[in-house]
């Protein structure tokens, strides 16, 4: 019933716009001659209705052929337009593993010019920097060479020259106080000041000597060079803070520049630990995990 109410609707509308348009009914007269004798007019009309009608018949129909075609245009372009940009989808997947980190993202040849430089420019880009991160970490490991070999001539030195002065020292203290004890007692106290202040000096360079030219990783492994760090610290420490280490994986199988560097930061960490924590308990804990798994506690981690 509402259909056809709106369809009256539109028919009516219809008509009311086909009469402003058209205007109102129209007639036609012509005379009728015979034999050269005007007889009488014709007149002819149109039925206004019956013309509305078959008009509005028609329109309908192509109203319909229209909205088909337009909907088949629409699909067809929406076809033209998503074979088009298709591209985009892998220009978007190498963004996102650039994004990532992965510098090795390259992206294929495009049949459209403007992608296909678009991808032109994304694998310079992706090369530029696979390049300088390249050169960068051969740098980095040249730098930490340079400053390990650094630390080795400066801890051979102290070793050498201080090392010798302070044992130097200590013997003189030693036998001074022995010769004071016998032939100036006053002197002894002073003597013994002497030595205690020369075996702390000593002890003293034996930690910078450590912190500068740690164990061979490569002879003992990370392993123990670790634990042997820890041990050196607790025997430092004399009870104040109790060092303990946790290990969980084999950290043997490293790489030689990934141990040392593995285990610089945890010789600096145990150091800033024991200088300026004031803790009783540090706990050096190394896991060795894949990278997903690892990458999820560190995001874990950091959203704590």
């Amino acid at each position: 019933m509402q259909r056809r109410r709106a369809r009256r609707r539109r028919a009516t509308a219809f008509a009311d716009l086909y009469q402003r348009l058209f205007g109102a009914d129209r007639e036609s007269a012509r005379p009728v001659i015979y034999h050269g004798e005007a007889q009488g007019e014709a007149v002819a009309s149109i039925d206004r209705q019956s013309l509305i009608g078959q008009s509005w018949h028609e329109t309908s129909r192509l109203v319909g052929v229209l909205a088909v075609a337009l909907l088949a245009l629409c699909v067809l372009v929406y076809a033209a337009l998503a074979d088009a940009l298709r591209p985009t989808r892998a220009i978007r997947a190498g963004l996102q593993r650039l994004a990532a980190g992965d510098l090795s993202a390259r992206l294929p040849p495009f049949d459209l010019a403007e992608l296909s430089a678009v991808g032109n420019v994304f694998n310079h880009l992706a090369g530029s920097l696979e390049t300088t991160l390249a050169e960068r970490n051969a740098l980095t490991q040249r730098l930490i060479a340079v400053q390990d070999e650094e630390r080795r001539h400066l801890a051979r030195e102290l070793h050498d020259e201080f090392g010798q002065c302070l044992a130097a020292i200590g013997a003189v203290a030693a036998s001074a106080d022995q010769t004071a004890r016998r032939e100036y007692p006053a002197l002894a106290p002073a003597c013994q000041s002497i030595a205690r202040t020369a075996a702390h000096m000593m002890e003293v360079l034996r930690g910078a000597l450590l912190r500068l030219r740690p164990p061979d990783v490569d002879e003992l492994g990370l392993a123990a060079s670790l634990e042997g760090l820890v041990s050196g610290w607790n025997g430092r420490c004399a009870g104040g803070t109790r060092f303990s280490i946790e290990l969980g994986g084999e950290f043997d199988a490293l790489p030689r520049d990934f141990a040392a560097s593995l285990y610089r930061i945890a010789q600096e960490a145990i150091t800033n630990a024991a200088k300026h924590a004031e803790a009783s308990q540090v706990t050096l804990r190394l896991d060795m995990r894949e990278p997903a798994e690892a990458d999820q506690r560190a995001h874990r981690a950091y959203s704590r």
